[in-house]
């Protein structure tokens, strides 16, 4: 349809790189006319971006160097490879596989006790959790879990329950718990005892009764002793 009105498609992969590189997705080189994506973010890599185009790629490397890029960090450049070596292997594949899994995992657990998730679960590595039907803004409920040692995003959804201003989506990630071998069953008990975080939080802010410090600094010793159990930080290489 872009051809037909002179347009271009540009899909941006940055989220599902890994797993185009691991052959679970179908890969968008092949029906957009520009694909970005990065190497940090599902890949293992440093942070670095990447540009694909079967049609557009002499233009792109026109522009880049020698216009924007006059000269190659080698130190980086072997990282990059290293990156894209290892992306290529049955083992990235496996990895990917455990990802998804361990989210799907996480997504099941956390609607299983109270907290929704969009759509009702996830097919990739990432779980968006509806904090907003507890009436919770979604920054409040990341700086609960913040406190207890779980690092979490949040995102903006359209829903009846948002307005532009203030996001009530969390958004949660699988693959670097994975990457340091976290099992599956470590998912569901995690997302247990995450799933208490935010109703607390709600209770505490309403006047609820509210057993707040008790039962964060709970699940901060439970969440730490988790973690530090698998330390290592590519268990699937």
């Amino acid at each position: 349809m872009a051809n037909e009105i002179g347009a271009l498609l540009v899909m941006d992969m940055v989220h599902i790189a890994s797993l185009v590189a691991a052959g679970t997705y179908l890969a968008p080189i092949n029906c957009s006319h520009p694909t970005t994506a990065s190497t940090y973010m599902t890949l293992c890599g440093q942070d670095f971006d990447l540009a694909f185009s079967r049609e557009l790629i002499s233009a792109v490397n026109r522009t880049l160097f020698p216009g924007l890029q006059i000269s190659k960090n080698m130190a980086l450049l072997a990282g990059r490879a290293a990156c894209f070596m290892e992306s290529a292997g049955p083992a990235f594949r496996r990895y990917a596989e455990a990802f998804v899994g361990n989210a799907r995992t996480l997504a099941a657990t956390l609607c299983e006790a109270g907290l929704p998730a969009v759509m009702g679960g996830t097919d990739t590595h990432v779980v968006l959790v509806e904090v907003g039907r507890l009436g919770l803004a979604a920054s409040e409920a990341e700086q609960a879990l913040a406190t207890v040692g779980v690092t979490v995003s949040y995102a903006w959804v359209p829903s009846s329950v948002n307005d532009m201003a203030v996001p009530r989506e969390l958004r949660l990630g699988a693959p670097l718990a994975t990457a340091r071998g976290l099992p599956n069953e470590t998912f569901a008990e995690l997302a247990r005892r995450i799933a208490r975080i935010p109703s607390v939080t709600a209770a505490c802010r309403t006047g609820g009764e509210c057993p707040g410090a008790f039962v964060l600094r709970e699940a901060g010793a439970a969440i730490g002793e988790k973690a530090a159990a698998y330390p290592a930080a590519a268990a699937w290489r």
